[in-house]
């Protein structure tokens, strides 16, 4: 506050400032500093210097002390608006200048400090002073557990002079949250760099980060791959949570539908092509009370489904099918973007050093046969990676060739039914490369 301020504060409850006495430095009022004591302050019968000190929060030990000089002085304090004659926090009224106003529990903000002179007083001086403890930050902490796609966490940040009053957690895929313990399915396995940011009572933030690794449970079908027409039984989530299930299509499919049923609770269905749904991103959602959901798909593509159910409501003992009519191998398959069929081909494939492609997909029907993967042609040096039921790493694939240049094949004789991952990363730069791929229906 200025010092204007701190006298138009003042005059509008009716207290009159001096036109004239000194104080330290020249000053008449104003703003106190911590700790500071100014000087030399007078005033004539019936007149008042006015100062404020502003107080942060967690302040302790706050005293005003008046002395010195010669006169009568008497020192009024109050929190958040200009004291009176009649209305204050603080009002010692001794004889004298010397005055003491101890707060024993400091409040944030402005507090307003009034010296009235009873009688002509001259050469008084004013302290304002408080303590402030600096806070110490949280220290931010997480465990998990793992099963299959699913990564259960538990907070386990400290704060030595205070509490954790807030959490954020980044599961490393887009995925959020802001309870304590939450429980998190990953749409794919591989590791995520999931952090943990906590905020303090005191506003201080700390944040870790640590790899966390799910896996899809291994075998085709496995983990949390739905297979047509058969049931799966038991699931539960607590509220704001998700679970997350993947199921391939082959072409010339039709009637795809997805069903939950039964058990207690709220789960909601939401249902997407390529990619994990969310809450605002999805293919269909069927979000009626109750555990009876049903998302038909009148146009099956070929490719991956991934259904997600959101725990509208804590829910168990809920079943989950998702089945379709297979085609009666006359089903065609329309490549589009990274979505390949057989015989398709992708030319002009380029990359930096350590660098991928996209990620392109091709779903293989059960009892195919022959399934071939291949790159060729450009300059550079192009290594080819393919995996089954997720996106290939370097340290995780199906094949990979790993030849010097660009002329690279993967070959599987009897092919498992899914969908394949195949992606292209630069060894040295390329360009120019060729992607092909095929099968026997």
């Amino acid at each position: 506050l200025s010092a204007a301020a701190v006298t138009a504060a003042f005059t509008s409850v009716g207290v009159a400032c001096p036109g004239g006495g000194g104080g330290g430095g020249g000053s008449t009022g104003g703003p106190l500093t911590n700790g500071v004591t100014v000087t030399g302050i007078n005033a004539t019968t019936g007149n008042s210097v006015n100062y404020t000190l502003v107080v942060p929060a967690g302040a302790t030990n706050l005293n005003f002390v008046m002395s010195g000089g010669t006169g009568d002085a008497d020192m009024y304090v109050k929190f958040g608006s200009a004291p009176t004659d009649t209305s204050y926090d603080c009002r010692p009224y001794a004889n004298g200048n010397s005055e003491s106003c101890p707060i024993s529990s400091a409040q944030a903000g402005t507090y307003y400090v009034r010296l009235k002179a009873y009688a002509s007083f001259s050469g008084v001086s004013l302290t304002g002073s408080y303590s402030q403890v600096s806070n110490s930050p949280p220290v931010a902490n997480f465990s998990f557990t793992t099963s299959n796609l699913v990564a259960s966490f538990s907070d386990s940040s400290s704060d030595s002079d205070g509490s954790i009053a807030s959490r954020s957690w980044n599961f490393g895929d887009g995925g959020s949250s802001t309870s304590t313990n939450p429980s998190h399915t990953y749409a794919s396995a591989g590791t995520y760099n999931v952090t943990l940011t906590v905020t303090d009572n005191s506003g201080a933030s700390n944040a870790t980060t640590k790899a966390v690794t799910v896996s899809s449970g291994g075998g085709g079908g496995g983990g949390n791959e739905l297979q047509n027409g058969v049931t799966v039984t038991g699931l539960a989530a607590s509220s704001g949570n998700q679970l997350v299930y993947t199921m391939v299509v082959p072409s010339g499919a039709s009637g795809l539908k997805f069903v939950t049923s039964g058990g207690s609770g709220d789960g909601d269905l939401y249902v997407k092509f390529g990619s994990a749904p969310t809450t605002s991103s999805y293919d269909c959602r069927s979000w009626a009370s109750g555990n009876g959901e049903t998302c038909n798909i009148s146009s099956a593509q070929a490719g991956t489904y991934y259904v997600m159910i959101n725990a509208y409501s804590t829910f168990s003992g809920m079943s989950l099918t998702g089945s379709y009519t297979a085609g009666g191998g006359g089903g065609s398959c329309t490549p589009s973007g990274t979505v390949l069929c057989s015989g398709s081909v992708i030319s002009g494939l380029s990359a930096s050093k350590n660098n991928w492609t996209s990620v392109y997909t091709l779903v293989v029907p059960a009892g195919a046969s022959n399934l071939s993967f291949s790159i060729a042609g450009g300059s550079g040096d192009a290594d080819m990676y393919v995996r089954l039921g997720a996106a290939p790493t370097t340290s995780s694939y199906t094949c990979r060739p790993y030849l010097s240049g660009n002329a690279e094949t993967c070959t599987f004789a009897a092919p498992a039914a899914g969908t394949y991952y195949v992606s292209v990363r630069a060894y040295a730069a390329f360009s120019g490369v060729t992607l092909s791929t095929s099968f026997t229906p």
